[in-house]
């Protein structure tokens, strides 16, 4: 009889243990540490597991830092954007009509800034991670050697694929800029 007690017992412990843990990790989980992908798009059928939405985010503006850091072999930025794929066609066309309005205002200096970074400098290092919004599927990042420096990146997937769709002065709203 102490045996059958002993195994109770310990069973006992075990399977409160199992689930003191399953619990305790599922409290600990943070809803916004992860960005869904956008299920107003078609074509969207299964979450996008590869990559995630702030390592795409990252990739995309680094890779343009690249681009940028380059200076006299750096392409301009619709030609970088056309040849690179990161971005969706709403974006691309943002992208070209701000330029292009900018430079019937005034087509000596044109729009003064890189329409991407939304400034005039950037942060030569690269960006990291800042935080996420998985409500918008926003990913804000910042310069690495100028903390200060933010930027928010809306994402949207399109055929199981993330695409950029707004960043710096393109297809941000205004009370999203950084």
């Amino acid at each position: 009889m102490s045996n059958i007690r002993n195994f109770e017992k310990h069973f006992g412990f075990i399977f409160c243990s199992f689930w003191g843990i399953m619990i305790a990790l599922c409290a600990c989980t943070n809803p916004t540490t992860s960005i869904k992908p956008d299920t107003h798009i078609e074509n969207t059928s299964h979450a996008i597991t590869s990559p995630t939405a702030p390592e795409f985010a990252l990739k995309f503006i680094n890779a343009y830092v690249n681009n940028c850091n380059q200076l006299k072999h750096a392409e301009d930025c619709v030609t970088w954007i056309d040849n690179n794929h990161f971005t969706s066609q709403d974006f691309n066309m943002a992208l070209k009509n701000l330029i292009e309005k900018a430079n019937q205002n005034d087509p000596e200096l044109g729009l003064g800034f890189d329409p991407i970074f939304n400034a005039q400098d950037y942060p030569e290092a690269g960006f990291e991670l800042d935080q996420l919004d998985s409500m918008s599927n926003t990913v804000v990042v910042k310069g690495k050697n100028m903390p200060s420096f933010k930027m928010s990146i809306h994402l949207i997937s399109r055929n199981n694929r993330w695409l950029i769709n707004g960043c710096g002065a393109v297809n941000v709203p205004q009370n999203s800029k950084n």
